[in-house]
């Protein structure tokens, strides 16, 4: 996922200058299966939503990640470019609750209140392929967010959990000898470490009894953290995302061509 969003060419979701990118969330009642039983039929009301706002204000052009609250409800989170203003926050709440259509007043009512949210502050801050990668890819990777990736009793037929509208990846591919792939394997390994200094991750490691090999335990297994050094490009493949790929691929292309002076 964070490779493809990564790649994907992100001029027509800012082809307006005058629409701020926004991450928009759509989230069920709290009575959720009632109105919403399975993952199929979450897919169906998402697909009407999309058809909904094409009509109202044109093609829906971004980027969506799906995610489960701890109360197994499913939230959709999309960065897209919507009109700004109470106009589209009034739309949104209240074309989301009649699509989902919970057949309790009350339920519904508070739907309309509380089922969507528009956080403008977190798109700006995601405006280039490499902070949209990150941020997408990042609910997957900490333990206090892995439970939003389970999926529920019943909802197995839930489908992608990530996706995107009206874009398309910008990729052009060069073949190069065995030894030129090393060598800008190598040069974007340097790449990715002079970024970011001390980069490291974090590796839960199990507490071992060391004369008998058993994992220790008493409520639960112990752990103990150690730190690695982040590794980029290992055996000459992989990836690095960065802010602007098309000038970092001018600089490698020159490289390689010095290369074969």
């Amino acid at each position: 996922m964070a490779r493809r969003l990564a790649e994907l060419d992100y001029g027509p979701m800012f082809a307006d200058p005058s629409r701020l990118p926004a991450m928009v969330t759509l989230t069920l009642p709290a009575d959720f299966r009632t109105s919403t039983p399975c993952g199929a039929v979450f897919k169906q009301q998402v697909r009407t939503f999309q058809k909904r706002y094409e009509r109202k204000w044109g093609p829906l052009v971004g980027v969506w990640k799906l995610e489960f609250q701890a109360r197994g409800a499913p939230h959709l989170h999309m960065l897209v470019c919507p009109e700004s203003g109470p106009a589209f926050r009034s739309w949104l709440s209240t074309t989301w609750a009649d699509v989902v259509a919970h057949p309790d007043p009350a339920e519904r009512a508070a739907h309309v209140r509380a089922g969507t949210n528009v956080d403008y502050g977190e798109g700006i801050r995601n405006r280039d392929p490499r902070r949209v990668a990150v941020y997408f890819s990042k609910h997957g990777q900490f333990k206090d967010k892995d439970a939003q990736n389970r999926v529920p009793e019943g909802w197995e037929d839930v489908g992608r959990f990530w996706g995107y509208w009206g874009l398309s990846p910008a990729v052009s591919e060069v073949e190069v000898t065995p030894d030129e792939a090393v060598k800008v394997a190598r040069l974007l390994r340097r790449h990715a470490r002079c970024r970011v200094v001390k980069r490291v991750k974090r590796v839960r490691v199990a507490v071992v009894d060391t004369e008998t090999g058993e994992v220790l335990r008493t409520q639960k297994v112990r752990y103990r953290r150690s730190g690695t050094r982040l590794r980029r490009m290992t055996q000459g493949a992989g990836f690095v995302c960065v802010n602007d790929g098309p000038a970092l691929a001018r600089d490698v292309a020159r490289y390689v061509a010095l290369l074969r002076i």
